[in-house]
């Protein structure tokens, strides 16, 4: 199962986190993990291109699948 951790100062969001695989198919053939990641690695991609922000970003795509993106406030 993938779980996403968000959290909230006031009412924006500083950062997210999400870990775990969805279990759809077999590692490395699971499109769900797959369409997840894609989502997660471009919203990290379009703040820095596109709003010019450089998040902190930890990842580890080792078995648990982990990303965590904080932006500064």
């Amino acid at each position: 199962m993938i779980h996403a951790k968000f959290t909230k100062k006031g009412d924006l969001i500083t950062a997210f986190e999400m870990y775990g695989h969805a279990g759809y198919a077999d590692s490395g053939f699971d499109i769900v993990c797959a369409a997840v990641s894609v989502l997660a690695i471009n919203t990290v991609n379009s703040l820095e291109q596109l709003v010019k922000i450089k998040p902190l970003v930890v990842e580890d795509s080792t078995e648990g699948g982990f990303l965590r993106l904080e932006v500064g406030t």
